[in-house]
């Protein structure tokens, strides 16, 4: 018994150590997790089929990015830019316009999204709804590709990244 019981504790310790709390629900962790070569940890869960909550954390006191379904490069990306103004979080969200540059959107889908930022990270947390009139089309056990970007010191999102990646995730 005292060895179920150790053995319990041990998995529980793992379970709080390696998952990340959300700052917009309470009382909820995420579960699925991929840490970047960049070092960008990404955080999802899936509600119901209807939104996918979405937690970056970046060692960057700039800002943070994620983009879905490229075609080349940035081209034809649906990226998601966060970042701060004073105390403020910025969320901007682009479309990937050629290889190397995106745009500004008129319509804002992502409604729900809150961050803060400390002396070794910035973090972003934000709901994609997964609806008919959404432009994200992210399924649950579908591998995406994503693009992931940071700057290490600017919110300025017209500032070049100091590190990128290209990766796909299974969701």
């Amino acid at each position: 018994m005292k060895k179920f019981f150790l053995i319990f504790i041990f998995i529980i310790s793992i379970i709080f150590i390696f998952s990340e709390k959300s700052l917009l629900i309470e009382d909820f962790e995420y579960k699925n997790e991929i840490i970047t070569k960049t070092g960008m940890k990404i955080y999802w869960t899936f509600n119901e089929e209807k939104s996918i909550y979405m937690l970056l954390k970046a060692p960057s006191n700039g800002w943070i990015s994620i983009g879905f379904n490229p075609t080349f490069k940035m081209k034809d990306a649906k990226i998601i830019l966060i970042g701060f103004e004073k105390n403020n979080i910025i969320l901007e969200e682009h479309l990937g316009v050629s290889s190397t540059k995106h745009k500004k959107i008129d319509e804002k889908y992502i409604k729900k999204y809150t961050g803060k930022r400390s002396k070794e990270f910035s973090i972003a947390e934000f709901e994609i709804p997964l609806n008919k009139e959404s432009r994200y089309t992210i399924t649950k056990n579908e591998i995406i590709k994503v693009i992931t970007a940071f700057h290490n010191n600017s919110d300025n999102f017209l500032i070049r990244h100091s590190k990128r990646e290209t990766l796909n995730i299974k969701f």
